[in-house]
């Protein structure tokens, strides 16, 4: 479904002067401090696309100066890949 500059997705696919908006990988990110280690869904952001998170959790790499946005009770903690 387009929306404007925005198209829908199940599946991630790049379209040239589209933003695109999937739903297919469902990426987890893990948050570590010290010993705990917490294993959470995440927005996959990049520059003309993101990747929606799901219940279920499929580990992802995002490339270096990717972004991810972690959603958390009273707000969304944004971070950047580190490797």
């Amino acid at each position: 479904m387009r929306i404007g500059d925005i198209l829908l997705r199940p599946a991630p696919e790049t379209h040239p002067g589209l933003y695109v908006v999937d739903g297919h990988l469902h990426p987890s990110a893990t948050l570590r401090d010290g010993k705990l280690r917490i294993d959470t869904p995440h927005f996959g952001l990049v520059r003309d696309a993101a990747c929606c998170p799901s219940t279920g959790l499929a580990p992802s790499s995002p490339e270096k100066d990717n972004r991810v946005a972690i959603l958390m009770t009273g707000g969304v903690l944004m971070m950047q890949a580190q490797w």
